[in-house]
């Protein structure tokens, strides 16, 4: 499946998209919901009135315009089948009415710097800005090796965890204020 990402990205916990906040209530609105676990999710809506106003997932994905009508905009929502890996990478189907594909609200970062550049190097590498062009994990594991820890907290956010980065983040975007990382430390 392809990556779920703007305009369909989280809109709460550190890896949010500016693009649901940006937008306004009247353009995209913040669903959040926890899951059975309670552990709580989101993503961002952005108003339709039919199917077709709802941009595509992946180039050929397309989300449903839920809850509107000719009078009232509703929201371009992702649907899911519950127990059944039916949403894009990172998201997990939520159930409520109706069931959603969502990101975790809150992310889980890395807990080393092997972890990191694995996840940044690796499957989601091919899609992303990185600033290491050679061999991408000793590159990356080199410029982490002089990364203090306050730093390095915020490497570890780039990708949100384990899975590729979430709300349509771009990871070189996330690296490139970070000195140590970027080569001007």
């Amino acid at each position: 499946m392809p990556m779920l990402d703007e305009p369909y990205g989280a809109c709460a916990g550190p890896m949010a998209s500016s693009e649901c906040i940006d937008a306004g209530a009247e353009r995209a609105e913040c669903i959040e919901r926890d899951d059975a676990q309670g552990i709580p999710h989101s993503t961002c809506a952005v108003s339709c009135f039919v199917d077709a106003d709802c941009p595509l997932v992946g180039g050929n994905i397309a989300p449903d315009c839920v809850g509107g009508d000719d009078a009232i905009p509703g929201r371009c929502l992702l649907e899911c089948t519950l127990d059944i890996n039916s949403c894009p990478d990172g998201t997990y189907c939520v159930d409520g009415d109706p069931p959603l594909c969502m990101w975790p609200a809150v992310n889980p970062g890395h807990p080393d710097a092997q972890s990191f550049c694995d996840t940044a190097c690796g499957p989601c590498g091919s899609t992303l800005l990185l600033p290491w062009t050679g061999d991408c994990v000793a590159e990356c594991l080199a410029d982490l090796a002089d990364c203090p820890e306050p730093e390095l907290a915020e490497v570890f956010a780039c990708t949100g965890g384990e899975a590729c980065p979430v709300g349509g983040s771009v990871v070189a975007t996330c690296l490139m204020p970070i000195a140590c990382v970027m080569g001007s430390a």
